[in-house]
């Protein structure tokens, strides 16, 4: 019995053991396996691995392991996973899809600095997409949730962003301000990765505005912050090799553009190895050399696999270009024709997209209209109701002065009731004649649009393709020649009358430059040719303002100074714009016979000038001494 004893607690005791052994085993893989969790989390959020591989290896890892309501480790890892998308499968929807559902775990633990980096992915894949009204959408909204110190890094990489954009959109000096504002800070941080990047939107700008060294020097200053960085350096080398390009040295440009392609290979950077094939053939073109065809169709062939439609537009165009220079006419206009099938395709994939917008805006507008009206009825019904049970209840409870009470007081609220009608009245008459005239401008933009971009480009196409054809007939055919010759220069004609409709319907300089020059830009074509002379000068007035206000502005003074062509018989004018606190004025001075004020109110054009002001908010007026002249001021507040 005692034997068995001690048999059964020694047999006791190793099964205790034995899941005591068991338990610190499981209980040290578990904590292994969550340090190697917490490791890879850490990594994650840092970044540190080598290449996109890598980084989606441990996300999906990571991923596997992860508790459901661990909304910060999701936040990081679906982040993550949409960059891989993004930068190494340039697969903008699943990285939209994956930056989604991290934004609902940042948002649940309301994490501003993920939320902000989120946002700027947003806008980087519709800048990439050509959506930028929606990438600036999302850029500025990444900038709202960027505050203090600790978010400098992020707050330089979308100011860069918000700058590459508004380039793009050909706003020059408005992107200097970003990317200046971008460097300043970049320098504060002392990170040389942002200050590098930096330095290449610098060296963009400085590359149009004609100063290739300077761009050159910027563009090897971003080189030598980068190369310490595991990243693609590729569009830099094409971009030095651009500026080299630009400056004549077509070897060093055909250099620096092999080296973009082998970097961007390197990186599996799909769009970037087109970018620099289709730099590189133009440089073998230049330079005649005989691999420049076959350069040209391997970028045409990688930009279809990958579905850029907008190189693909930039290498038909190239390639016909060099086949007409190398007398392939027949050849360079099925290029041409290609390269009109890519850009009709890409531009009425946005008109689409543009008029769905805008029909989308109408219907809302109307309806938000339609509400506003049935409340304001609402409201009226209401007060005269609660009005006739006041005047009810006075008349049989108060004597007389308290009748004579509730009348002027009945009188006082009917008197605010119509004030506010008539206020909304006002409001609704002007807010249709803005829509009036902002629609009228759009399409005017996009009427220019389609003939400088579509009329006029066929014109020339078709002018390009018959100069081929002058050539081809025989010398002895001296008939066909000059008949030939003619239908040219009637196209030419036609071509140039065609530009200059597209100027006059939304001039290029307005849009581009502001105010100033678009009025410079106006007087001197009005007068080049006339035997009036004609002066304008400017005060403080140089800066951009709001659209409609630059718009409005630019349309009254073509009117006034097309009634001084139509009725004035001057032989001097005078056009002053200038900026006084914060109103904007504008003058226009005439020496010609003047004009009746009785006359002021009537005409379309006076009353088209009277309208935009109602939108403004401005005013004119007109003075006149008879045969002395007239004098138009235009006065509009800045803050309207």
């Amino acid at each position: 019995m005692i034997q068995f004893l001690a048999f059964s607690m020694n047999n006791i005791s190793q099964q205790l053991l034995l899941s005591i052994a068991c338990f610190l085993i499981c209980y040290t893989i578990a904590a292994q396996v969550k340090e190697s969790n917490t490791t890879i989390l850490d990594k994650l959020s840092n970044q540190t691995f080598k290449n996109w591989d890598s980084l989606e290896h441990y996300a999906n890892l990571a991923l596997t392991s992860v508790e459901a309501d661990d909304h910060k480790a999701l936040s990081v890892i679906y982040h993550k996973l949409g960059l891989v998308q993004f930068e190494k499968y340039s697969d903008f929807d699943s990285a939209r899809a994956y930056y989604d559902l991290s934004l609902k775990h940042a948002q649940i633990l309301k994490d501003s600095s993920t939320i902000a980096v989120i946002y700027n992915g947003f806008g980087t894949i519709q800048k990439y997409k050509g959506e930028y009204d929606l990438a600036l959408e999302n850029f500025y909204e990444s900038m709202n949730f960027r505050s203090g110190n600790s978010s400098k890094n992020g707050r330089v990489t979308t100011l860069n962003n918000i700058g590459e954009v508004l380039f793009t959109l050909g706003k020059t000096s408005e992107a200097l301000t970003y990317h200046q504002q971008a460097f300043e800070l970049a320098e504060e941080t002392g990170n040389p990765f942002l200050v590098g990047n930096t330095n290449v939107y610098l060296g963009n700008l400085q590359t149009t505005q004609g100063n290739f060294k300077e761009a050159i020097r910027l563009y090897q200053s971003a080189l030598a912050n980068l190369r310490e960085f595991d990243t693609s350096v590729a569009p830099i080398l094409s971009n030095i090799g651009v500026n080299y390009f630009y400056l004549n040295d077509f070897e060093a440009a055909i250099k620096y553009y092999s080296e973009s392609i082998e970097e961007a290979k390197k990186y599996g950077d799909q769009r970037a190895t087109i970018m620099g094939l289709l730099n590189l053939a133009e440089a073998q073109g230049v330079l005649n050399k005989p691999e420049t065809l076959a350069t040209f169709d391997k970028a045409i062939e990688s930009a279809k696999k990958g579905g850029f439609k907008n190189l693909l537009v930039d290498g038909y165009l190239f390639k016909s270009v060099y086949l007409e220079k190398i007398g392939q006419p027949k050849e360079s206009l099925t290029a041409y024709k290609q390269y009109k099938v890519y850009q009709d395709s890409i531009f009425n994939e946005r008109s689409t997209t543009h008029i769905n917008e805008l029909q989308v805006q109408y219907e809302t507008a109307q309806k938000e209209a339609k509400i506003s009206k049935q409340a304001l009825t609402l409201e009226q019904q209401q007060s005269e109701l609660t009005t006739q049970r006041t005047q009810s209840i006075i008349l049989l409870l108060v004597l007389v002065v308290f009748v004579l009470f509730g009348i002027a007081y009945y009188i006082y609220i009917k008197g605010r009731q119509k004030s506010k009608l008539q206020l909304a009245i006002i409001g609704e008459k002007e807010n249709t004649i803005r829509a009036v005239f902002e629609a009228t401008e759009r399409e005017r933009q996009v009427i220019s649009k389609n003939l400088h971009d579509g009329v006029g480009q066929q014109l020339s196409g078709i002018k390009m393709a018959l100069s081929q054809f002058s050539e081809e007939i025989p010398s002895a055919n001296q008939e066909a020649r000059n008949k030939t010759t003619h239908l040219i220069k009637a196209l030419s004609n036609a071509t140039d009358e065609v530009r200059s409709i597209s100027h006059q319907m939304m001039p290029k300089t307005l849009m581009e430059l502001g105010l100033v020059p678009a009025i410079s830009d106006l007087l001197d074509n009005t007068f080049a040719y006339l035997d009036i002379e004609c002066s304008f000068e400017h005060h403080q007035a140089d800066q951009r303002y709001h659209e409609t206000m630059e718009i409005s502005f630019f349309r009254i003074t073509q009117e006034l100074v097309q009634n001084i062509l139509k009725h004035a018989d001057a032989t001097e004018v005078s056009v002053q714009l200038f900026k006084i606190g914060n109103r904007l004025t504008l003058t226009v001075e005439d020496d010609g016979k003047g004009i009746d004020p009785s006359l002021t109110t009537a005409g379309h054009g006076l009353n088209n000038i009277k309208s935009r002001l109602e939108v403004i908010k401005g005013t004119i007026n007109y003075e006149s001494a008879g045969s002395k002249g007239t004098i138009a001021t235009v006065s509009a507040p800045l803050s309207s």
